[in-house]
């Protein structure tokens, strides 16, 4: 499986904003909101030093913070 290049943008935009993020990609568990076509649904940004950050990409590019 891959991330969509739309994902991948996000994430780097993302990355310059906070620095190195820990990634975790993830496939949605409902079948009907799969994207399908051998990508990742979304992935889950963390950061070792700011603990409270928690944001999520979906394959779209589209993000928002938990």
């Amino acid at each position: 499986m891959k991330s969509s290049k739309k994902m991948e943008a996000t994430i780097t935009r993302l990355e310059k904003k906070y620095g190195k993020l820990n990634r975790s990609y993830f496939v949605e568990a409902i079948e009907e909101n799969r994207v399908g076509r051998g990508f990742y649904d979304g992935c889950d940004l963390t950061c070792d030093i700011l603990k409270n950050l928690h944001l999520v990409v979906a394959h779209d590019g589209t993000w928002f913070r938990i």
